[in-house]
């Protein structure tokens, strides 16, 4: 009697062994066993909170006028991404998980791979946006005062959405015209574009990682010299209107020139965090926790209204996705370099890799919740609607 095993399943997530055993009276039968059966329905479980929780957050971006902000556009983007994969690349995950075969031909599996390959990409980089956002924020503070608007935001993003389709099209549609391995499964063939799949995968993949991880030090350290800036004066803030609209701006008592010259350097450690009124209208700013439209406050912020010695909305943001992004996404992103580099190929590590990178965007709406008290403040309010 002889024992064969053979594999079957349109991506490695699929661990479901067919073993057929043959005896010498050729009779056969095939015993389908399946390793981690749970697996497929943790996909099912991941997939609705996805869709469930950053539908949710969207929502709160769409009814409050006030959370849009130029920051938090990149914060709707990575909302916008995160629901699009789930929609457009998770329900395939799962495709895969409960059919062994590949049923919905090659058109269908020219979709799935775009929407997995695609999505991915603009969640990554959206990351990397935040974090390159942050950088400008804090290292040239004027600049930023003075040039990023909400306009500015969404071209950022939309160029975001455009350099990852310059990079994965290409190889995308040569996959499907001249390279796909026709069979039972859906995967695209790397080995035969290692020269456009390995610069993909560390340009478009494996950089966002690295620029988080560089970039968050950096951000930590400026903050933190900021902070030894005159600390004696740290908290004699008060606001008052300058310019033509009033513009609330953060001023020390100008009892020196050193005191006026400490006071434009904390200016530029959270340009965030300041209310504008524009055109009789006023708009919450990036990090305050309060709706300026709830009470009037004539242009101006009263004296302490925000220690500056304390971590800025936007920063906190930046450091749940950082941690989000380090434990989540490294693992994944160590697989697939080492697969398209030497052929490695370990079910575990990918199963493992995979449960954890789709984690991270069940994370994220908890995030945003977690550190900004506006949109927290917005959810509670619909949620006492239904």
């Amino acid at each position: 009697m002889a024992i064969k095993i053979v594999g079957l399943g349109n991506s490695s997530l699929n661990a479901s062994l067919t073993i057929i055993i043959q005896s010498s009276s050729n009779s056969s039968f095939t015993i389908k066993k399946s390793f981690n059966t749970f697996l497929p329905y943790v996909f099912v479980i991941l997939c609705i909170g996805v869709v469930v929780l950053n539908s949710f957050v969207l929502v709160a971006f769409v009814k409050n006028r006030n959370l849009r902000t130029p920051f938090n556009i990149y914060i709707i983007n990575l909302v916008l991404a995160d629901l699009l994969q789930a929609l457009f690349d998770l329900p395939f995950t799962l495709l895969g998980e409960f059919t062994p075969i590949w049923p919905l031909g090659r058109a269908g599996c020219n979709f799935a791979l775009y929407a997995k390959w695609v999505f991915s990409a603009a969640v990554r980089n959206t990351h990397s946006l935040i974090s390159l956002n942050r950088m400008w924020a804090v290292f040239m503070p004027i600049s930023y005062r003075e040039r990023h608007t909400r306009a500015i935001a969404t071209a950022l993003c939309l160029g975001t959405w455009v350099y990852v389709h310059i990079f994965l099209l290409p190889g995308l549609v040569l996959d499907s015209v001249v390279y796909r391995l026709d069979g039972d499964s859906c995967q695209l063939n790397t080995t035969a574009q290692r020269d456009w799949a390995l610069p993909s995968q560390v340009v478009v993949y494996n950089s966002s990682v690295f620029i988080i991880g560089i970039s968050y030090p950096l951000i930590w350290w400026k903050l933190r010299q900021r902070l030894k800036v005159d600390p004696g004066q740290k908290k004699e803030v008060e606001m008052r209107p300058v310019g033509p609209y009033r513009h609330a701006c953060l001023c020390a008592p100008e009892t020196s020139v050193r005191g006026t010259n400490d006071v434009a350097a904390r200016n530029g450690r959270e340009i965030d965090d300041l209310f504008t009124r524009r055109n009789g209208q006023l708009r919450m700013g990036e990090t305050n926790e309060q709706n300026p439209a709830n009470g009037s406050l004539d242009g101006q912020i009263p004296t302490g209204q925000r220690d500056p010695s304390r971590p800025s909305q936007s920063f906190i943001v930046l450091t749940y996705l950082v941690v989000g992004v380090i434990f989540c996404w490294s693992p994944i992103m160590i697989y697939f370099t080492m697969q398209i580099v030497t052929g490695y190929n370990n079910n575990l590590h990918y199963v493992a890799g995979t449960l954890l990178y789709y984690f991270n965007s069940l994370l994220d709406p908890f995030f945003f919740a977690l550190a900004m008290a506006p949109l927290r403040a917005t959810l509670w309010r619909i949620l006492s609607l239904v």
